[in-house]
């Protein structure tokens, strides 16, 4: 067969735009951590800010602070290892002949979320992917009213941002940690759901502050794309209000003006989450503090007005 110099300029330029889409791809579709030096073990994410070291818990998004400043506001004591199951608490039990249940369950329905029991921890998640025996009926998750009772408080049009998405409720004892994308060719968070992981104890803090990092990265920011960026306008302003300025130190005993507890201080991301839960379970602990708080009143009215359309919670 003879190659004419026609064919062999078609074969070229067929190569080069394969090329360019590769790279293309490889820019603007790796997973966190991907783009680093080699030679740096952790995988990074650039959006949050932390990393998952290997074999250790995820740290991304965390809802247990280090230290709190609010005594009434402290989360429950974790005495119990990672990877130790929990009791069903009283509550819903028998969730297929609950009544309880089975609203809960058409309420998310309705509002396009999913939920999924998982039993694997969140790094083995990360790290090898789900596996069609990683999941389990998410109506024998112990706390799983906790989660109905977060998500209850949430004004339907910012669920918006959860529509398409999932929560994978597990019975491990842990953390929250946000889904932003999954990658199957790194095998990273493969064969996932974009949404969030939650760990025991199940809680409504944990709840709305990690569904309040989907309505920040996916809602506001639009991160990797996401198609519930309805809120995109809202992102100069939230970068304003949310930047932390300081390196983060768990440790720190002196509150800066302008945060309700030490974990807020981490970075934007868990800035915004923090007082996104603050807003919705603490308002008037929030309203009081902001009187004497030129941050915080800002962070309290970037919410009322601009995401819950003037609504206060406990008056």
């Amino acid at each position: 067969m003879k190659i004419t110099r026609r064919d062999l300029a078609f074969i070229v330029v067929i190569l080069a735009l394969s090329i360019t889409l590769y790279i293309h791809v490889q820019e603007h579709h790796l997973p966190p951590g991907k783009n680093i030096r080699k030679d740096l073990p952790e995988k990074v994410d650039k959006y949050v800010g932390l990393y998952v070291p290997p074999k250790a818990a995820a740290t991304v998004s965390q809802t247990r602070e280090e230290s709190a400043t609010v005594p009434e506001i402290k989360l429950p004591n974790i005495e119990a290892p990672l990877g130790q199951t929990q009791e069903p608490p009283a509550g819903i039990a028998g969730a297929e002949e609950s009544q309880q249940m089975r609203d809960f369950i058409m309420w998310c329905k309705k509002r396009g979320i999913k939920l999924v029991g998982i039993k694997k921890e969140v790094n083995d998640f990360y790290y090898n992917g789900a596996a069609e025996e990683d999941f389990l009926p998410f109506d024998d998750i112990p706390n799983l009213h906790e989660v109905a009772a977060g998500l209850y408080e949430i004004p339907d049009p910012l669920l918006e941002a959860m529509e398409g998405k999932t929560f994978y409720l597990s019975h491990l004892r842990g953390r929250g940690y946000t889904v932003l994308g999954s990658w199957s060719d790194k095998n990273i968070l493969a064969n996932m759901d974009r949404g969030c992981i939650l760990e025991q104890p199940l809680t409504k803090r944990q709840t709305i502050h990690e569904f309040a990092h989907i309505l920040d990265y996916h809602g506001i920011q639009g991160v990797y794309e996401d198609p519930n960026n309805y809120w995109w306008y809202l992102k100069g302003v939230r970068d304003e209000i949310f930047a932390v300025g300081f390196a983060y130190d768990p440790r720190l005993r002196a509150l800066p003006a302008g945060y309700m507890d030490v974990y807020s201080t981490a970075n934007a991301a868990e800035n915004f989450a923090q007082h996104f839960m603050y807003y919705i379970l603490y308002g008037p602990e929030f309203r009081k503090k902001a009187q004497d708080d030129v941050l915080l009143q800002k962070k309290y009215d970037f919410f009322k007005k601009d995401l819950f359309n003037y609504l206060d919670y406990g008056l």
